[in-house]
């Protein structure tokens, strides 16, 4: 067991009054040694019963000591030092030096092995605490209505949507359309229908015969009562009475007075009665025969 050298030279100055402490003191193994050596162990040494020995890793031990401790936490040192000989260990990647100890870097910062302090993620890049390099920065997920590029989050064009954390855009059905920066498919909708049109589930439809529609109608409206209109009629005035809208060799009834007279020119009348005739479209309204004019009064 070992004996304090101080102690042991206590001992030493009593020695004369009490020969069997002298004794004792003079073939103690540590006594041999100190008075081999001439003087107490050195700083990173310690003192054993067999004389001075080395400090282990990660301890220390100061001029004359019978021990060795223990580096502060964190800290580490190399056999035989003494206490400046305790330094921390080079902080592992994720961590910088401080005066305590490594630390963790906080978001949004990196560092590799050996740090003293802790690098920001590039502009637009995020990361979490204890990131070893810059791979490990990234954009943050993009809001809905954007998707990701290499420079960051852009902003969803005209007639497409996408939800958070897209990489792309999606392109809205068929027909319907939306503004930019749409977060959801329900942001797509169908555009309002042109004069002649009306909405339906799956789009603008064309409004058939004898109907008509204003711009972004939802259905069409019927021609009144003895009109009628052609497929994508776009007003109530395209609703035609039905004689209007004869096409071709047709044939309609009309209003006419036959007029009789002698034959010559500038003769008596003799007569004057109205009939209905049918007429082929686009026929004068007043036709010459030999009976006289037939004049139309429709």
């Amino acid at each position: 067991m070992s004996i304090n050298i101080r102690r042991l030279l206590g001992s030493i100055d009593v020695m004369n009054s009490t020969t069997s402490q002298y004794s004792n003191v003079v073939h103690d193994p540590v006594y041999k040694e100190f008075i081999a050596r001439g003087k107490p162990c050195k700083a990173g040494d310690y003192m054993t019963e067999t004389g001075c020995q080395q400090c282990g890793e990660n301890t220390y031990s100061e001029d004359g000591a019978s021990s060795c401790t223990s580096c502060p936490d964190g800290k580490v040192s190399i056999a035989g030092s003494s206490i400046e000989g305790c330094y921390y260990a080079p902080c592992s990647a994720g961590h910088f030096m401080t005066e305590t100890g490594c630390q963790q870097c906080g978001e949004n910062t990196y560092s590799g092995e050996g740090a003293s302090s802790c690098s920001s993620c590039p502009d637009g890049k995020v990361s979490n605490a204890g990131s070893t390099s810059v791979e490990e920065c990234s954009h943050e997920p993009c809001k809905a209505g954007h998707y990701m590029t290499e420079t960051g989050c852009q902003q969803c064009g005209e007639n497409t949507y996408s939800g958070e954390g897209a990489s792309s855009c999606i392109s809205c059905s068929d027909g319907k359309v939306s503004n930019a920066g749409s977060s959801s498919v329900e942001n797509c909708y169908f555009e309002p229908c042109q004069a002649g049109h009306y909405m339906t589930e799956s789009g603008c439809q064309q409004c058939g015969e004898n109907t008509y529609s204003e711009e972004g109608a939802s259905s069409c409206t019927s021609c009144p009562d003895g009109r009628e209109s052609t497929e994508g009629s776009k007003s109530v005035e395209d609703c035609k009475h039905k004689t209007e809208n004869a096409r071709g060799d047709e044939r309609q009834e009309v209003l006419v007075e036959v007029v009789e007279d002698d034959g010559r020119p500038g003769g008596k009348v003799e007569s004057v009665r109205s009939r209905i005739e049918k007429r082929n479209v686009g026929e004068g309204c007043r036709v010459f025969n030999k009976k006289g004019w037939r004049i139309c009064t429709d």
